[in-house]
């Protein structure tokens, strides 16, 4: 029997690619086990589906809110991104009822997108990390805890950034989008980093406002659009990002001190707050993001996160198989 599965990210455009990416990564396990996938997405991202050469169905994307304001829960998050407009909901209601009939899918597998909710119910819930990060959950039998879902494929290219690299430790950085624009990112990273101490490579994804980065900036910052981050992390000393979900595994799986500079956004505070409360982690405040607190806590970082702690919770994330749980638990549904 053909088994075909309709994967529907998250639809906003807004510059966040976590949901996109993770997606990709699980598409090739799917396809290795014998499934035939498709996605249901549009806007900027769907070329990141389409350069990994999957079939793809376009979307058109809601269209979000350029004004940066708190995130204090999911149905505000929904809001911001333009999710619950009635005529964004009534065009991707009959839009997905339409590639459903065209595809034929066995399975729907979907993260925060109105669309699929047309379809009967939620079969199963799977929740892409660990008790220790997520607890609470446990306690409900439905969740079943994959450990992680990313796209965990190295390759692309990342080679010529990364040849440029010596000796100096590397800051990665991922801005994501939330209360800090990018070009006030760049100016302060270019006042705390700017004396050459450290090599930092900034990623800013789609950001609706990645164009107004500085440019006039030290040899040793450089800022990208996409950095396959399997490539990078290797190199990495610390690891600056967001609190969003993907990046926290990600650099817990590789082990690496890391800084989580949230803003007023609701699921990212509370994975700062578990990141913190593990002692895996510094959470910085927005209103604490300035050059030379900044610098002063990636040393800290560098000195001071236990590294055992670090290596014990990438055994916990990897004991779970990841994608190869996804896999097995979608088998389970046929």
């Amino acid at each position: 029997m053909g088994k075909k599965v309709l994967i529907m990210p998250s639809p906003p455009n807004s510059g966040s690619l976590g949901s996109t990416l993770k997606f990709i990564g699980l598409a090739q396990n799917l396809v290795e086990d014998g499934w035939e996938t498709a996605f249901v997405l549009g806007g900027h991202v769907a070329q990141l589906v389409e350069a990994a050469s999957y079939r793809l169905y376009y979307s058109e994307p809601p269209e979000y809110h350029t004004k940066l304001q708190n995130i204090n829960n999911y149905i505000e998050f929904v809001e911001w991104t333009g999710m619950a407009e009635e005529g964004y909901l009534s065009y991707a209601l009959k839009r997905g009822l339409e590639i459903a009939g065209e595809f034929r899918p066995d399975v729907i597998f979907s993260q925060s997108n109105p669309a699929a909710t047309v379809f009967d119910r939620a079969d199963c819930v799977i929740n892409p990390s660990i008790p220790e990060l997520e607890p609470g959950l446990d306690r409900y039998r439905q969740v079943q805890f994959a450990g992680s879902v990313l796209n965990r494929q190295s390759g692309g290219d990342s080679t010529a950034l990364l040849d440029r690299l010596d000796g100096r430790p590397l800051i990665f950085i991922y801005t994501s989008v939330g209360a800090i624009p990018p070009k006030l990112y760049s100016e302060i990273i270019a006042r705390a980093f700017g004396d050459g101490e450290f090599n930092v490579l900034c990623s800013l994804g789609f950001h609706y406002e990645r164009e107004d980065i500085i440019t006039d900036l030290p040899e040793n910052i450089r800022f990208v659009q996409y950095i396959n981050i399997e490539d990078v992390m290797p190199h990495c000393a610390v690891v600056v990002f967001h609190g969003g979900q993907d990046m926290m595994l990600t650099s817990l799986i590789h082990e690496k001190p890391s800084i989580c500079i949230p803003g007023k956004h609701f699921e990212r505070s509370f994975n700062a707050q578990q990141m913190q409360r593990n002692q895996l982690a510094y959470w910085m405040s927005i209103y604490e993001l300035r050059p030379r607190k900044l610098k002063r806590l990636v040393q800290m970082a560098m000195d001071e996160i236990d590294r055992e702690r670090l290596h014990l919770f990438s055994k916990k994330i990897t004991e779970y198989h990841g994608n190869q749980r996804c896999v097995a638990i979608l088998d389970g549904l046929l």
